[in-house]
């Protein structure tokens, strides 16, 4: 049943899924330094990384790409607070209509903060190489690989909770619905 509550959700997720895909299909990929075919990929897209491949990534981009990934962690920033909503209000959505496991589970809506959290250290530890970009510390590499690491681990755990819970969800409709007409019809 879609409570009024329901809507206000679905409509920010609605307005959420928009900016994500603004912000995924044209606003990183104008500042992402990224060259794909050459083997060349920002720090947070790849699942861990060395100090070497730090050291090659910033030989290869040069000072201008430097500047250019800065601006790409300021327009990321904005993206961690879009993403994170989204999930959040997608999450509330689907935990309203999971019925009595949805209250038991009222507690994972707030998973996206992890997620979040680990992007915004990721991101400041980024913005520190960038700025050392001449004298690279092997701890913040470190840093870095291993949070980057745990984002991509707390992003897939995420995917998969949000999966999860809308096949529930659905199951749960559907199975409701057959039972109600069952009833109706068994009269």
């Amino acid at each position: 049943m879609i409570t009024v509550k329901n809507k206000y959700y679905l409509l920010l997720t609605g307005l959420l899924s928009i900016l994500f895909i603004i912000f995924y299909t044209w606003l990183l990929p104008l500042y992402d330094v990224s060259v794909i075919s050459k083997g060349f990929y920002s720090l947070d897209i790849r699942s861990s990384y060395t100090k070497n491949v730090v050291i090659q990534l910033f030989n290869f981009i040069g000072e201008l790409g430097i500047i250019q990934y800065k601006k790409f962690l300021i327009v990321d920033f904005a993206y961690i607070l879009v993403y994170g909503s989204l999930a959040y209000y997608l999450l509330q959505f689907l935990l309203n209509n999971m019925g009595r496991l949805g209250d038991k589970l009222k507690l994972t809506k707030w998973f996206p903060l992890i997620l979040m959290m680990l992007d915004i250290i990721e991101n400041m530890n980024t913005f520190f190489l960038l700025k050392n970009s001449f004298d690279i510390a092997d701890s913040a590499v470190q840093l870095g690989s291993t949070v980057t690491t745990l984002k991509w681990f707390a992003a897939s755990v995420l995917f998969g909770m949000i999966i999860c819970y809308t096949f529930y969800t659905i199951l749960r409709n559907v199975l409701w619905k057959l039972r109600k007409n069952d009833s109706t019809l068994s009269k």
